[in-house]
């Protein structure tokens, strides 16, 4: 009978999510992975996973749905991509934990500005229960009319992120970790 090494499940998952993802991450061949083409993205699949070209789609949705919320200026609607429990870790400050942190962090660019991005995901991993979407993003933030952001006047960020997504027991995703950084060089 196997012993309890005193490892909780969850914590037991993103270990194995890890190491199954970390040959990919390395550059590594595929093998064994499966490579499936969704309308312009890359599924890798590892084998041991199931072929989820659905969820694939839904995570898509997710998403577009980032961009459509940021696009729109809604707070309240991109928050709720997120898993109350989400962590978010933006460059050049310190994590933000749970929806309130989040919120807080993210309040001024979307009360100071009106903003445009784009999202192109070059890779959607899914392994059981979590998925991960890897890509870039261009971010164009105006000052809202008789406004002066925080950040100056008209910025554009380019830069890539990574972001891990829990399904929901309703089968959704949920965006449960983000980091993401600029390739453009701090002023």
């Amino acid at each position: 009978m196997p012993r309890n090494l005193g490892i909780r499940p969850r914590t037991l998952a993103l270990v194995l999510l890890a190491l199954t993802m970390a040959p990919a991450l390395a550059g590594a061949p595929s093998h064994p992975y499966t490579v499936l083409a969704d309308a312009g993205y890359d599924l890798v699949v590892p084998q041991m996973a199931t072929n989820d070209v659905v969820g694939a789609a839904e995570i898509r949705e997710v998403m577009d749905a980032y961009v459509a919320t940021v696009d729109a200026g809604d707070l309240d609607a991109w928050l709720a991509l997120w898993e109350p429990g989400g962590i978010q870790m933006p460059p050049g400050t310190s994590m933000r934990t749970g929806i309130t942190a989040i919120r807080a962090g993210m309040r001024p660019g979307f009360t100071q500005y009106d903003d445009d991005i784009r999202i192109d995901v070059l890779e959607a991993t899914i392994a059981g229960e979590f998925a991960y979407a890897r890509g870039t993003y261009t971010l164009r933030m105006t000052p809202k009319v008789g406004r002066r952001g925080e950040f100056g006047d008209l910025t554009t960020v380019d830069g890539k992120f990574l972001t891990v997504l829990h399904r929901q027991p309703d089968g959704s995703w949920r965006i449960y970790r983000d980091i993401f950084n600029s390739n453009v060089p701090p002023r």
